[in-house]
């Protein structure tokens, strides 16, 4: 502890702890965006600083609370990113460019429904062009309906998504679900287009 004193006391060092703080929450804040503004961002670091400066008798306590508050953003500012692609990968699939209005969807006996990549979709489909589009994730097991909230990190590895009901759960094989789900979406496209999905469903039945 008397070490952490003379080096927190020592004014090269106090400056040089403040300014990778600084920096690190700028960091992970030029990876957010639409979040936070510059001012807010401004407001915060004033502030920070301030704390930083400020004489007190004892100091050591400054580096525990600015290590925290610092991680704390960090990981708040990083699940807002996250989210915000969780949220964007599903506005990709359920609401894309309709087909043209010439292009008629396929009929309810054709294909609009698989199991791909360990997980249950259903869409639509322009029975022409063969473009997928209207794409929903359910469960395997108990066909229970997956929210983006079902997406969940890790630490160390990709995402999971895990069925609210059951309880099943399965990994992605990516920590991007808009690249999953995109992945689906082709997948789905290259069964149609090549007629696979029929042979599946002759050897089912």
């Amino acid at each position: 502890m008397d070490l952490v004193v003379r080096i927190w006391k020592d004014p090269v060092w106090s400056k040089l702890i403040a300014t990778v703080i600084g920096a690190s929450s700028t960091a992970v804040w030029a990876h957010v965006e639409g979040y936070l503004t510059l001012a807010t961002v401004q407001h915060a670091a004033s502030a920070a600083y301030d704390l930083l400066t400020t004489d007190y008798p004892y100091q050591p306590w400054r580096i525990v609370v600015g290590t925290v508050a610092a991680a704390a953003i960090g990981a708040w500012m990083m699940r807002l990113r996250m989210q915000k692609r969780i949220d964007a990968a599903y506005e990709a699939v359920e609401y894309p460019q309709q087909p043209s209005s010439e292009a008629k969807p396929a009929s309810p006996a054709t294909y609009l429904t698989d199991v791909l990549f360990g997980f249950r979709w259903r869409w639509k489909i322009a029975a022409k062009s063969g473009d997928v589009y209207g794409m929903k994730l359910y469960c395997p097991e108990c066909d229970y309906e997956l929210q983006p909230a079902a997406f969940d990190y890790p630490y160390g590895g990709g995402a999971v998504c895990e069925c609210d009901n059951c309880h099943y759960k399965q990994g992605i094989g990516s920590d991007d679900p808009a690249l999953f789900m995109n992945k689906a979406k082709l997948e789905a496209e290259r069964r149609w287009r090549t007629g696979e999905w029929k042979e599946q469903r002759a050897d089912r039945s």
